[in-house]
């Protein structure tokens, strides 16, 4: 009798972990240190992988225990969570700061070219904006990076393929006008982006080298402004890259919004912006952002009317004159219609010219080739919303801008070409 009811009790205890199995965690407890796993139990998860997910809150970025792990944004598509707003540090920071940031951002994307992802960021306000409509072959999901700066660029991977349209069918002036340049120049590949904010519904042509995809990069933000185009047409098939331009019906502004006074994501550093119809801008900042690659300074070219109406002209940008953002620095080697005041190579800063020392340095080799520079001084209170603001106000890497009367193509391709030769671009061809 005894030994019949000890060998029950046996019985019992030994099906207790069977019925423990009955019900498995999503995440199962790693196993104590010491027992023995057989490859057959091996999980086709590794569990460190699993531990971490199980952290993450759903379609919110993690906040991980290293640096240097990316963490990766996780949605359910059945309970999708509201993505909390990331807290605004964008506060006015010395030259000597932001290259340092730039610096150490530049030694973590040391993974080989060929292989390494390039960076999503997160957009600093409540929700995601909805997704530009991308008429490309569509990329594969990036990392996310870690506690990163809000407002910066997204970078796409350049391995990424695109689908080329039919020049001739682009329904824009500055297409058809250059359909010779596509003839002579078969590596050129155009296609097209769309995509709606604030009830704007913005149309952008985007035309890269497909024999030289790493190269620089052009926004080209007022339509009205063909020389621009052109010149960043010449930049794309001689040094490589790509541009983008924004289709606005040849108009210089969009529906009462001038496109370089519609960046920022943040109502922080929008508040200022008396030009900014709608603030903030989360998607159309996005959609700009994301074609940039900090391989790379931001490249942007624009061109203006004759003089200054300070100075009786009809112009809004003039190297011959100084206000309280804006140092024109006009060449002593002045060249001709090179040197003409309304020709410059703008450049920004978070501090004022005579405390930049990369700025000076810039001005002293324009000066050497009869070309004249303007310093923009950016600051937080006085943010225009503008694309230089935007680039340095988030530290963003060195901002760039060639500005040239109206119809000077030429010498905006001169300026081009110099100032791609103090950045060490070489052509490709």
């Amino acid at each position: 009798m005894i030994r019949t009811a000890l060998a029950a009790l046996l019985l019992s205890a030994a099906h207790e972990p069977v019925m423990a199995q009955e019900s498995p965690s999503l995440f199962p407890k790693k196993p104590a240190a010491g027992s023995a796993t057989g490859s057959g139990a091996a999980s086709l998860f590794p569990q460190a992988d699993l531990e971490a997910a199980a952290g993450i809150s759903v379609g919110q970025e993690a906040a991980p225990e290293d640096e240097d792990t990316p963490s990766m944004t996780v949605e359910s598509p059945t309970d999708m969570a509201e993505p909390q707003p990331v807290a605004d540090s964008a506060a006015p920071e010395t030259e000597e700061s932001a290259e340092s940031r730039a610096a150490a951002f530049a030694l973590d994307q040391t993974a080989p070219a060929e292989t390494a992802e390039e960076d999503a960021e997160v957009p600093t306000e409540q929700g995601e904006p909805s997704a530009p409509e991308v008429v490309q072959t569509a990329a594969a999901t990036p990392l996310i990076r870690p506690r990163q700066r809000p407002e910066a660029l997204s970078l796409q991977p350049e391995e990424v393929g695109q689908i080329c349209s039919d020049p001739a069918a682009i329904r824009d002036r500055d297409v058809q006008r250059n359909l010779g340049a596509f003839e002579v120049d078969p590596n050129l590949c155009i296609s097209e982006e769309r995509f709606a904010e604030h009830g704007r519904r913005w149309h952008m042509v985007i035309i890269a080298n497909r024999k030289a995809r790493r190269g620089p990069i052009w926004a080209i933000l007022h339509d009205n402004e063909d020389s621009a185009f052109d010149a960043a047409l010449y930049s794309v098939s001689r040094y490589g890259g790509k541009m983008v331009a924004l289709e606005t019906g040849e108009g210089r502004s969009f529906n009462g919004q001038d496109p370089n006074r519609n960046f920022g994501a943040d109502k922080g550093l929008t508040a200022p912006c008396r030009n900014m119809a709608s603030r903030p801008a989360p998607a159309f900042t996005a959609a700009i952002n994301r074609h940039f690659d900090r391989r790379y300074p931001v490249l942007t070219m624009h061109s203006n009317e004759n003089g200054h109406v300070g100075n009786g002209g009809a112009g809004h940008i003039s190297a011959a004159r100084t206000s309280a953002t804006m140092k024109g620095i006009m060449t002593g080697n002045p060249r001709g219609t090179l040197s003409d005041e309304d020709n410059a190579v703008l450049t920004a800063g978070t501090v004022p010219f005579e405390q930049n020392a990369k700025a000076q340095k810039l001005a002293a080799y324009l000066d050497g080739k009869g070309i004249n520079m303007i310093y923009e001084h950016v600051r937080t209170n006085t943010n225009d919303c503008s694309f230089s603001f935007h680039v340095k106000l988030n530290n963003l890497g060195d901002y760039y801008n060639i500005e040239v009367e109206h119809g000077r193509v030429e010498d905006q391709k001169e300026i081009l070409d110099a100032l791609m030769a103090y950045l060490g671009i070489k052509p490709r061809r």
